[in-house]
């Protein structure tokens, strides 16, 4: 017969194997909150590493959520801190919320940053941004106003607000139908229906205005966001240091496809940051 010892030790190393290693490597994971300037209360996870090389504030895309970040965390940044967090409408208490294109998004990623910068086991350290999609226009979009940053990674972003919604519908892809876009009804519609309040937004204008290093990130194959939109963002950042563009992984599953690589071009991108 197994002895009682030997068969809590078979269960604690098969939970060990479970665990995703972000969490095993972690010296803590907090579940925390913050308020922004506007009043708005965002639910986060900080996860504290042990010697962190330094902090990430992740941010996720449409109609995902803090949690869809994890995995970016653990696999791509085990050695830094790492902060996810809901924009507003998204993940945790969003009843009531409205989705604004970025304009008060911003004030979620101020408060993010204002967060790791005050925390004792982060507030020396240097902070990063990663975004996916959504939270990379975002990301673009806060740092082209503030500096707050000491690098960007970005993956999937669109270029304008209204070529990816002429994407996403096909409505809007009729003729003259784009012209509609940030008008009435749809405007009335957006904010009753979907608590969206539509507004224009420009990343491939705004990267211009971004003086912190960037790291671009398109999958050739994207069938949500099209490689058009990396060759605008590429033209327009100034400071782009790097770009990675693998044939494979579309919108969202580069890292899943590319896992050892995504983290060597992290580690590239954190190294020449470095030198600099």
């Amino acid at each position: 017969m197994i002895k009682t010892t030997d068969r809590l030790r078979t269960v604690l190393y098969a939970l060990l194997w479970t665990l995703p290693l972000g969490y095993i490597f972690a010296e803590t994971v907090q579940h925390t909150s913050f308020v922004t300037r506007d009043g708005i209360t965002r639910k986060a996870i900080l996860m504290l590493r042990d010697k962190p090389r330094g902090n990430i504030v992740l941010c996720h895309s449409a109609a995902f959520d803090k949690e869809s970040m994890m995995p970016y965390a653990q696999k791509l940044f085990p050695g830094f801190n790492c902060l996810t967090f809901d924009f507003r409408r998204h993940g945790e208490e969003a009843d009531r919320q409205y989705s604004t294109s970025g304009k008060k998004e911003i004030l979620e990623i101020e408060a993010a940053v204002k967060l790791i910068k005050e925390h004792p086991k982060t507030k020396d350290l240097p902070v990063y941004g990663f975004g996916m999609s959504m939270g990379a226009a975002y990301l673009i979009e806060a740092e082209s106003k503030e500096k707050r940053f000491d690098g960007l990674i970005l993956q999937s972003c669109f270029e304008t607000l209204r070529k990816q919604i002429k994407r996403t519908y096909g409505f809007f892809r009729l003729p003259f139908m784009h012209n509609l876009i940030f008008r009435e009804p749809i405007l009335t519609i957006a904010q009753r229906r979907h608590n969206l309040k539509l507004r224009k937004l420009y990343p491939m204008h705004s990267i211009a205005k971004v003086e912190t290093p960037i790291m671009l990130i398109h999958a050739k194959n994207d069938d949500y966001i099209s490689f058009e939109a990396f060759d605008k963002l590429r033209q327009n950042g100034k400071n782009v240091i790097q770009t990675w563009t693998p044939d494979d992984g579309k919108h969202t599953k580069i890292l899943e496809t590319y896992p050892d690589e995504y983290l060597a071009q992290c580690d590239q991108f954190f190294a020449k940051l470095k030198k600099a």
